[in-house]
């Protein structure tokens, strides 16, 4: 048995369990949790975010319903699978900060649509999309399936599916990137539209009415763009 926070892998499988000791956040090296076939509900508890070693997590055939926001700290998680549970809704915009992510499994659950930010997943080499009631619906594959084809990358398919949801502009790369330009109308006839670049964390910065200040700023020292 490793020394106490030396464990790397550790399987609880198949054990009835409902409730995890918060105490499991001491386990820092800890790169394999296995927690498929147990009596759990509710939110993945927090003390999992915690484990930002973990490079696989398993948490399939339990009933947990919603994913706790400080997962958002295993950047180094490779495999989550998450299929056979109730989670419902939206898949959570965080988990497209689990860029090392290489395998994804959301099958049998009841995920309704796709975060854009899910494009970020760029290591993708599996995933799993079916068993969910999407609204509205995602692409199928050329065997009537919601999984990317044989010959078809799964961040490309991924891309595509929320390209379908949401449009074109929103399965655009993200994080740290120059999004598409947008338009803004403006009060001066003389300006018809400004044309400006949109950086995805703008308003993490500035308020909406600030914004728009800044917008009309800007308006009164550009020239018209025809």
């Amino acid at each position: 048995m490793p020394p106490e926070g030396e464990l790397e892998d550790l399987d609880l499988s198949g054990n009835q369990l409902d409730t995890l000791d918060p105490g499991i956040a001491d386990l820092v090296k800890l790169k394999l949790l296995d927690l498929h076939c147990n009596a759990f509900h509710g939110t993945v508890p927090a003390c999992v975010g915690e484990l930002v070693s973990l490079e696989k997590l398993d948490v399939d055939g339990n009933n947990f319903s919603s994913l706790d926001p400080s997962m958002r700290q295993l950047r180094k998680l490779r495999t989550l699978d998450l299929h056979c549970n109730a989670f419902y809704g939206p898949v959570p915009a965080f988990m497209g900060e689990l860029t090392a992510l290489e395998d994804l499994d959301l099958y049998n659950n009841k995920f309704t649509s796709l975060d854009p930010a899910l494009c970020n997943l760029v290591n993708l080499d599996n995933i799993v999309l079916f068993g969910n009631p999407w609204q509205p619906a995602l692409p199928e594959n050329g065997e009537g399936e919601v999984d990317p084809d044989v010959d078809e990358a799964p961040n490309s398919f991924l891309c595509r599916c929320i390209e379908a949801q949401h449009g074109a502009a929103a399965a655009s790369p993200g994080l740290g990137e120059t999004r598409p330009l947008l338009r803004f109308n403006t009060p001066a006839p003389a300006h018809s539209f400004l044309l400006l670049p949109f950086c995805s964390h703008l308003f993490d910065c500035v308020s909406v009415s600030d914004f728009y200040r800044m917008v009309m700023s800007w308006t009164a020292q550009c020239s018209p763009v025809r």
